[in-house]
């Protein structure tokens, strides 16, 4: 049973496992950054300065990707309690939290390749033989002359 109450301390529990993540993982984050980890769009006054230097010297993409990579190996090892991050981020969805955004990342899978088309390899294989007897009728008709 998990022993979050309301969303500081999810919010609290989720970026310290994140750090924690990050450290073990040898990634070092900008104190902006870090501090970004608790942004809510409902507490905006409060982060305005540090949203405002987030945009001018970090590299949202990579901080949104590396944070989702964090969580990702986070919730996929054992031991990882998968029940405390569900009631932490329930207590976080209430409001609009950026974190949430990373978590959602995570969760989804990465897009795979596309699926090949039906007899792809056996039309590769038909060609590469069609080239190889090619190549030997060539090569017999022009060691005749």
């Amino acid at each position: 049973m998990s022993t979050i109450q309301n969303a500081e301390q999810a919010k609290e529990f989720l970026i310290s496992r994140i750090l924690a993540e990050a450290k073990r993982e040898g990634i070092e984050f900008t104190k902006v950054e870090e501090g970004m980890l608790a942004y809510s769009a409902n507490e905006q006054s409060q982060f305005s300065a540090l949203n405002q230097a987030f945009e001018d010297d970090s590299n949202e993409v990579w901080f949104e990707e590396t944070v989702a990579s964090l969580i990702r190996n986070l919730l996929q090892r054992d031991g990882e309690d998968h029940a405390s991050w569900e009631d932490a981020s329930s207590f976080l969805a209430e409001d609009d939290h950026y974190l949430l955004v990373m978590i959602e990342m995570a969760k989804t899978t990465r897009p795979s390749s596309p699926a090949r088309p039906r007899y792809d390899r056996l039309k590769l294989i038909a060609t590469a033989a069609a080239i190889v007897a090619l190549s030997m009728v060539l090569m017999v008709i022009f060691s005749r002359g």
